[in-house]
């Protein structure tokens, strides 16, 4: 008997702490749209964009997640803002990675470091490098299971 109450605790505490985890999730992509709706600034637009965008890759939907990373890379190039360039490449790169199209992260990823060795941004390098090792860390576990 005792065991059972346990049972059912436990999965009351899992679903309300999985409730409150996708309503936050959803309070802040709220959020995000809010401020994306008050006309900010250019280059702010990129931000909440790819803010969004992460939001939505956080929450596993990632063709949601790939519509906005995009939105904000077409936006960055139109304002020459390298910066958000790389920041939406690699949102870009982090979708076609977690859907298995490695070849296609690993290029997205390559350009996003190019643009950061351009500018001398040693952030967005480390950043970018270690997408790229993750690549073929999970190109070659993705192999050894072929």
């Amino acid at each position: 008997m005792k065991r059972c109450k346990i049972k059912y605790l436990l999965i009351f505490i899992f679903w309300i702490g999985y409730n409150l985890g996708s309503n936050a999730q959803v309070s802040a992509i709220d959020s995000l749209k809010n401020l994306l709706a008050q006309d900010p600034h250019d280059t702010a637009k990129v931000y909440f964009l790819y803010k969004i965008s992460d939001q939505y890759y956080d929450a596993t939907v990632h063709d949601t997640a790939m519509i906005y990373a995009r939105q904000a890379y077409r936006l960055a190039l139109d304002l020459d803002y390298k910066k958000g360039q790389t920041r939406s490449l690699t949102r870009i790169g982090n979708v076609l990675e977690a859907t298995g199209d490695f070849p296609a992260a690993l290029k997205t990823y390559l350009d996003a470091l190019k643009i950061s060795e351009s500018m001398g941004d040693l952030v967005g390098i480390g950043a970018t490098d270690n997408n790229i090792a993750r690549v073929y860390t999970e190109q070659k576990t993705a192999n050894d299971f072929d």
